[in-house]
């Protein structure tokens, strides 16, 4: 087991020993101290590519293994010398401070910071910061990877990973087919909060009405009709479990992965 996360194949397990060997390596060349974890989650929101951070509060530096799916351990070491740079950054004095303007990582999510004494605020992939641990992130894996002679066992690929996601319009059309095959009448989507007897979130599935089973005219705007739905409509209203799809995940490219 490595710091922070349970190994799962024969990959995973070189990487953590070769990324830890990296780190104290790198800790050492470039004269700074920090911590490193691995974890198996995404942060700064569900869909961020980011495979790794550093927090200078803590002086630790993470290494998200559901993002390094797919990746080679060079890769790793890439990003792993991207977020050493951020603990150079900061040991120099060069950056004082970063902030992020929402919990959303991306491309053109916005950031503001200090930088050499100068105020940034800006996309997060234009941060001087982000551009400097990009141009060294490259540098500090190579004189790595010379240095410890892994270079053979740095081509190692970890393997592809999973996501499963619900299909909205499989899940509708499974709808459409219920009531085909029902020969029954169209009907109307609700939102879960319409259901009072049960509490659903929008990826447990889908509810629906059919029409010829509500008021005549329905009128979600009359109060009338929406007290109709809450107190005598629940009896008609019908849910359908949300489909789910697997698919590949993983294979992101360093510059995915960093910025």
């Amino acid at each position: 087991m490595a710091q922070g996360i349970v190994i799962r194949n024969e990959q995973e397990k070189i990487a953590v020993e070769v990324l830890t060997k990296a780190h104290e390596w790198m800790c050492n060349e470039y004269g700074v101290t920090n911590s490193l974890i691995f974890q198996r989650e995404c942060n700064w929101g569900k869909d961020a590519f980011h495979a790794g951070w550093y927090r200078n509060a803590d002086n630790t530096i993470a290494l998200n293994f559901r993002n390094m799916y797919g990746a080679t351990i060079k890769d790793l070491i890439s990003v792993l010398g991207h977020e050493i740079r951020h603990a150079v950054q900061y040991q120099t004095g060069m950056l004082k401070r970063y902030g992020k303007s929402n919990k959303v990582s991306s491309r053109n999510s916005y950031i503001t910071g200090i930088w050499n004494d100068v105020d940034f605020w800006g996309k997060y992939i234009d941060a001087p910061w982000e551009i400097d641990a990009r141009e060294y992130q490259d540098q500090y894996a190579e004189a790595c990877i010379s240095a410890l002679k892994i270079a053979d066992v740095s081509k190692t690929q970890i393997p592809f990973g999973t996501k499963t996601e619900s299909d909205r319009n499989a899940t509708y059309n499974k709808i459409l087919k219920r009531l085909k095959v029902s020969n029954q009448d169209t009907f109307e989507l609700l939102h879960v909060s319409w259901l009072t007897s049960k509490k659903l979130s929008p990826s447990d599935g889908m509810l629906y009405i059919q029409k010829r089973n509500m008021l005549k005219n329905f009128d979600f705007k009359n109060p009338k009709h929406i007290e109709w739905l809450r107190n005598y409509g629940q009896g008609w209203i019908r849910f359908m479990p949300m489909v789910k799809v697997t698919s590949q995940y993983g294979g992101f490219s360093v510059e995915d992965m960093v910025s």
